[in-house]
């Protein structure tokens, strides 16, 4: 069951798009059988998770990066 957000938790904002791109997202969400608001968030955080996962990918890949989380990894359990 979803859970029902708080007016107040919901940020409203305007956003522009050329008229044929809203009818392509139109489309898309009412073949999802969802509103273009939703469809957009749906998109908006598919997103969101591939640049976090990017992300991670690109520190675990830099030798540098990895070696600094190591170290904060051992400082956190007390490691020397």
């Amino acid at each position: 069951m979803p859970i029902k957000k708080n007016e107040n938790d919901i940020k409203r904002f305007n956003i522009r798009m050329p008229q044929e791109m809203y009818d392509r997202i139109e489309v898309a969400a009412h073949k999802r059988g969802v509103a273009v608001s939703a469809f957009i968030n749906m998109k908006l955080d598919e997103i969101l998770k591939q640049d976090e996962t990017a992300h991670a990918m690109n520190l675990m890949t830099d030798p540098v990066a990895l070696q600094a989380l190591m170290a904060q990894a051992q400082a956190m359990r007390g490691d020397e």
